[in-house]
């Protein structure tokens, strides 16, 4: 029997000015938006093909014509709360809803391959966890084979120290991860 996993992509609503300067460091928000939007064409073909359930969470509102085709994509719209909160809240749903794995990612990683999305899921069959390191200390993709609140809570969210906090909130509760 198959494993019913799902893959969780977090978005922000490509508008002007929803999206984080970041991306495009040093430029306007409408340079950031055209990069935003860049990215978000990479993620979906990185991720269209992959033989799992796919959701797309909007941060704002769920947009019904744009570059997630409904009839491959689930459209949801996050929970208004800090992010480990969304996360949790997420995963939570998601394994009432009968999910077995779940990966949860971010939109603003170009060089996420689909095949980085497949390891995490191999991964999650002898793991309690996976979870991808990123360069600004924090981490661009998480999955769960079982629900576990503590890991969201007391992280300070946005810092160098995110992964790393992370991973001692997976020590501290047994979690077995990679």
């Amino acid at each position: 029997m198959s494993a019913n996993n799902a893959l969780v992509a977090f978005v922000r609503n490509p508008e002007l000015g929803k999206v984080k300067t970041r991306v495009a460091k040093g430029s306007s928000d409408e340079k950031a938006l055209e990069v935003y939007k860049n990215l978000l064409e990479i993620l979906r073909n990185n991720i269209l093909e992959l033989p799992y359930d796919k959701y797309i969470y909007y941060a704002d509102a769920v947009h019904e014509n744009d570059i997630w085709d409904k009839d491959k994509f689930t459209k949801k719209l996050q929970h208004q709360l800090d992010l480990g909160n969304r996360m949790y809240t997420t995963f939570a749903d998601l394994f009432e809803e009968g999910k077995d794995n779940i990966v949860i990612t971010g939109s603003d990683c170009p060089y996420l391959k689909s095949s980085h999305i497949s390891q995490a899921f191999d991964a999650l069959k002898n793991h309690d966890a996976v979870i991808g390191p990123a360069n600004d200390g924090g981490y661009y993709l998480i999955g769960l084979s079982k629900l576990n609140k503590h890991i969201f809570q007391d992280i300070a969210w946005s810092t160098e120290t995110v992964f790393e906090q992370t991973l001692k909130k997976m020590k501290e509760n047994n979690m077995s991860f990679t």
